[in-house]
């Protein structure tokens, strides 16, 4: 995970390294070189990335530079970044007022017609863990259009939030939740927990009950969206549904996987303790490196210091042993960094570069230039057309 271990790949063709270092010198930038973005809205950032970074880079050609780029990302950077996993944010209006009562209205009725006939409605064991009354929209409905909904507005404003691809995201569970205090025994909270999912939300349908929202205890925080409106946050942080003390509450629950097993793999390897230092230290998804600090051997200064060493050695008590000695421990003491430009580099050169200053001091930072392209909005507001299809 560390920058050393990604890039040593590089180094396996051990016969390209002093063609490489070579290229990489011609590359220099001077002190006073002024890099001007390449894309409109763009800025220029200079990033010190602390070692064990996580961080993944992959060249990528633009027709518009002709140059090839480095694009930063991350093996998932909801779960590098660490400050990610207690944000919660609330979208407004994902839902009308009649769209909220349409789907309570359904829900309820779908329940009393399987009681009719004898079956179970409201379930309370589909999630034996954290149980919930609750029933899958699925059933409600028939189909997956309540899911396709919420998947075309509200994903993306997540996705978004978090700095994700909305493409590789999908809605993996959704289902209406009934918190009662009017029911015997009903159920009216649901203790701390943290969901299986990487990514969770919650739509109000109603509001005219007292008490409830979704509290969370590590940051003392309770959110109450107004009816309509979502509340998204990490699957991971450690939340509960609060009290309701008079009436009825219903809301949606979505669950958010990855359409990929690489959230799975990603996992196993995690560790919060060391990964997601180059997310807390600046480094975004989508960022494109234009520059790297490389660090090598300062020929001038290993020259000076061999002239400097023989004339210490020139008497005869001194013998070849401690002129090699003496050579090597203060040659590796003299790097000179340097900031090179990454336009035209083979994968080659770039492990060399990225692996360079670490090589010589495993605690050195990765300095980098980056362009920082504006994120661009995919979200759509929602369509009351397509709302007045949610129901049969």
């Amino acid at each position: 995970k560390s920058l050393k271990y990604v890039f040593m790949c590089g180094f396996l063709y051990g016969g390209d390294k002093s063609r490489a270092q070579i290229s990489l010198e011609n590359n220099v930038l001077q002190e006073n070189t002024r890099l001007e973005p390449y894309f409109l809205g763009s800025s220029i950032e200079h990033l010190s990335i602390p070692p064990i970074s996580g961080l993944v880079v992959t060249p990528w050609s633009s027709n518009e530079t002709s140059d090839q780029l480095w694009i930063g990302r991350f093996q998932h950077s909801i779960l590098a970044i660490r400050s990610h996993w207690i944000s919660a944010y609330i979208v407004d209006g994902i839902l009308s007022h009649k769209a909220c009562e349409a789907i309570i209205s359904d829900s309820e009725k779908y329940a009393t017609d399987r009681e009719i006939l004898g079956k179970l409605g409201w379930q309370t064991d589909r999630h034996p863990e954290h149980s919930t009354t609750d029933l899958p929209a699925s059933t409600v409905y028939g189909d997956r259009r309540l899911h396709k909904y919420f998947e075309k507005y509200l994903l993306p404003v997540l996705s978004q939030r978090y700095n994700l691809d909305n493409d590789d995201l999908y809605i993996a569970d959704l289902f209406i939740v009934k918190y009662s205090s009017e029911i015997v025994g009903g159920q009216t909270q649901l203790k701390s927990h943290r969901d299986r999912s990487p990514f969770s939300f919650v739509v109000a349908l109603n509001d005219d009950f007292d008490g409830g929202g979704t509290f969370f205890p590590q940051l003392n925080q309770l959110w109450q969206p107004q009816k309509g409106s979502s509340l998204i946050f990490h699957g991971q942080s450690l939340h509960g549904g609060a009290e309701i003390t008079r009436g009825t509450r219903y809301i949606v629950t979505g669950f958010v996987e990855y359409k990929n097993d690489s959230h799975v793999a990603f996992m196993k390897n995690y560790l919060p303790e060391t990964d997601g230092t180059a997310a807390r230290y600046g480094f975004r998804q989508g960022d494109i490196i234009r520059a790297i600090q490389i660090c090598l051997p300062s020929r001038k200064k290993q020259e000076e210091e061999e002239d400097s060493n023989a004339e210490m050695c020139s008497s005869d008590s001194c013998n070849n042993r401690q002129l090699e000695s003496l050579s090597s421990s203060t040659a590796s003491q003299s790097i000179d960094k340097q900031m090179v430009s990454v336009s035209g580099m083979s994968s080659i050169e770039w492990s060399i570069a990225a692996s360079s200053c670490e090589l010589h001091d495993p605690t050195a930072n990765t300095v980098l230039i980056v362009e920082r392209r504006k994120m661009v909005s995919r979200m759509q507001r929602p369509n009351p057309d397509e709302e007045e299809n949610l129901t049969p």
